[in-house]
């Protein structure tokens, strides 16, 4: 890793990091704090896993260090992401979760690059060992997981419109930080319940605040029905992955998402 110093010019921000300007053709993402080189250097390593395996993601560059900050440099794509674009105009929810669909499906089909971790083994992490998750929930998700196949596909861990992007005309993904190898029909049962659980945060257009319900059941079932077209998963399957899902999405630590997240697992566990 590489120590940098120079003025900034922020361009874009997110949960986990800070998009900036750097030489031409290229873009710095900066961790925030409570993120390590560690983790900027498994970013690049998935990143460029990922475009091993033809999937269309940004070009990494270098890993650097900035003031103490963990960063790596990557090519500057122009566009923006299709949940910023959704905030702006609902009217294209439709184009939107069709892309989406068709996007995840294509990864899904592709063999995972060697030295990527099992996804079962990422999500029995997250649910045995995190303390966010509620005790009562912990035993019914380990033992769903246990009966689900590891799977030897490339699986993104964290496909929605937010991490999807239109550049040049063509889709790419954005933020492999949960990449995996594993069943695509779990990378597909989460990404369902990341649709079901997301609630739009206070800064959202009021119109989107408002019609969040109804936008939520046609973003799925279009997402779904374009997703199907293309990968036809193992129903059953899908459905078994979806309690570890919701379970282990605890570990993330979005408080705001906590409420939904009962209700959906209670409506699981009580069928």
């Amino acid at each position: 890793m590489r120590t940098e110093s120079r003025a900034l010019q922020k361009i874009a921000e997110g949960r986990e990091a800070e998009m900036f300007a750097w030489d031409e053709g290229q873009v710095l993402r900066l961790y925030r704090s409570g993120f390590s080189k560690v983790d900027a250097e498994r970013q690049a390593l998935l990143l460029r896993a990922a475009r091993s395996a033809g999937v269309r993601v940004p070009a990494v560059y270098d890993v650097v260090d900035m003031d103490g900050r963990a960063g790596i440099i990557l090519e500057r794509l122009e566009g923006t992401d299709l949940m910023t674009v959704l905030g702006r105009q609902p009217w294209r929810l439709f184009g939107i979760a069709r892309t989406t669909g068709r996007t995840h499906a294509r990864l899904n089909q592709r063999p995972a690059p060697d030295g990527l971790s099992p996804m079962r083994e990422r999500l029995r992490r997250k649910i045995a060992d995190s303390p966010a998750v509620p005790e009562e929930f912990r035993a019914p998700a380990l033992r769903n997981l246990e009966g689900q196949p590891d799977g030897d596909k490339l699986c993104h861990g964290d496909l929605w419109p937010g991490n999807v992007m239109i550049s040049g005309g063509e889709p790419v993904v954005i933020d492999w930080s949960n990449a995996t190898r594993g069943d695509p029909d779990g990378d597909y049962a989460w990404s369902q319940m990341i649709l079901e659980a997301t609630e739009p945060p206070p800064w959202a257009p009021l119109l989107i605040r408002v019609s969040a319900k109804f936008a939520r059941s046609v973003l799925i079932a279009l997402y779904m029905r374009e997703y199907e077209k293309i990968r036809r998963p193992h129903k059953q399957r899908v459905a078994d992955w979806g309690l570890p899902a919701l379970v282990a999405r605890y570990d993330d630590g979005i408080a705001s998402e906590y409420p939904r997240l009962r209700r959906l697992i209670e409506k699981r566990l009580n069928r």
